[in-house]
């Protein structure tokens, strides 16, 4: 199956020194850490897409990446919404991706230019927030997700 998007993180919002974070396809997800603190994200597929995000050390955050239709787009999976107890049975069904940092990073460099600079032009657009009280702790995650130990 085809990579369908291509995740990215900028840096303090900054475009020009994108870092890789992984690539999906249809029905699989990936886990990136990251340190506590503010991020932006941005995803490259059909359109672009970014996310900004406040993360608590501690926790873990679940994050879709729609790639319905012609548009992509970030979907905060967020502990108090409906979509919450959706997540156990969705990562069941779908596949683990491994990210491959040299490889993925490369192509950042080489092939997501475009993507990201539609980024830079629609930062001023309605961006996804999460927040850092939208994670959940990651013992309570994986009791959650996997069950209990």
């Amino acid at each position: 199956m085809a990579v369908v998007g291509t995740v990215v993180e900028l840096p303090n919002g900054q475009v020009d020194r994108p870092r890789f974070v992984g690539e999906n396809e249809s029905t699989s997800y990936f886990y990136s850490p990251v340190p506590a603190g503010e991020h932006t994200f941005a995803v490259c597929g059909n359109g672009s897409a970014a996310l900004r995000a406040t993360v608590a050390p501690g926790r873990v955050y679940v994050v879709e990446v729609d790639m319905t239709g012609l548009d992509v787009s970030f979907v905060p999976i967020k502990l108090r919404e409906e979509q919450w107890p959706l997540v156990r049975a969705w990562l069941a069904k779908s596949k683990a991706m491994i990210a491959d940092t040299a490889s993925g990073q490369a192509s950042v460099q080489n092939e997501v230019r475009g993507c990201i600079e539609d980024v830079r032009l629609t930062k001023n657009a309605a961006i996804p927030i999460l927040a850092s009280d939208d994670g959940v702790p990651t013992e309570e995650f994986m009791r959650q997700v996997f069950g209990p130990r």
